[in-house]
Parts: structure tokens; sequence; C-alpha cells
């Protein structure tokens, strides 16, 4: 049963699945950036990125993981980001291959590819370093909360 749960959660890792049903168990979950605001997301990528000097494989993926769950979820806040000038012209053109190739070759598509190209407009390229702060903040209440057994932070 241990080799089962292993099993799928390493199912779960490598498809990045919201849940993969345990067989007579919960749900197993875990934090994926797309459900964190941008804000999280960069603090995230920043704690991995000092996680990735200090620490080695398979601990630093544990690490990696128990700082997302951290972060709490958030829904749509309506706040966009884009790409930096100097690359969006090349991510407009291959967004716009690959819409054509999937649409080519048949295959089935849930949505609209012309979402798959980046926003245009006048967006921020990185979210604000207050909001940064705030989503780093949010974890490290969240990590304290759950050690003085208030909460449960997940794994």
């Amino acid at each position: 049963e241990a080799d089962v749960a292993a099993t799928l959660q390493r199912v779960a890792s490598v498809l990045e699945a919201d849940a993969v049903p345990a067989p007579g168990g919960p749900v197993l979950r875990r934090a994926r950036c797309r459900d964190l605001s941008p804000a999280a997301c960069d603090a995230l990528r920043r704690v991995n990125a000092v996680l990735g000097v200090r620490a080695r494989d398979p601990d630093r993926q544990v690490a990696t993981r128990r700082a997302a769950a951290l972060f709490t979820p958030s829904a749509p806040s309506g706040r966009q980001l884009t790409l930096p000038a100097d690359h969006h012209d090349w991510a407009v053109g291959r967004a716009r291959e690959v819409a054509d190739d999937l649409r080519a070759d048949g295959y089935p598509v849930h949505g609209s590819l012309d979402a798959l190209a980046p926003l245009d407009g006048d967006l921020p390229t990185r979210p604000r370093t207050a909001a940064v702060l705030e989503a780093l903040l949010g974890a490290v209440r969240t990590g304290w909360a759950a050690r003085r057994g208030e909460g449960a932070a997940g794994t």
C-alpha cells in the first residue's frame, strides 16, 4: 500500500496534477504555481534559487514542495503580467506556430488556442516588490502557525 501511495505521488509530480486519487484513501494534492498569484510565484522562484545552491536533490525537491505548500492558492486577481518587450515578438510568433501546428494536426483542444499568445497592452512584466514580500510573509505566517499547531501547512 505504501508503494501505491508513493507511485501516485510520483505520477502527480511528473504530470503536475492537481490531484491523484489514492485507492481507498484521500486525494493527494500539491500546489502548482498556476494556482498562486504572480507575487507568490515570484517569491517561490526566489526561495527555490537559494535552495538550488544550498541543498541537493532529493532534499531540495522536498524543501521546494514544502515551501510551495505554504503559499495560499489565490483566486484570479485580475492582475496580469506580460513578457518584457525584447521577448514579446518572439513569444507571439512561437505561440502562433504552436497553435497552427495543433490545428493542422487535428489535436482536440479545450479552450482557445489563441490564448497561448502573451498578453498585449500596458501590463507590468513582474509583480510589485511589496506584493512579493506580502506573499512571502504570508507563507512565513502559515508555516509558523503550522509549527505551533494552529493550522496545517501541508507537505
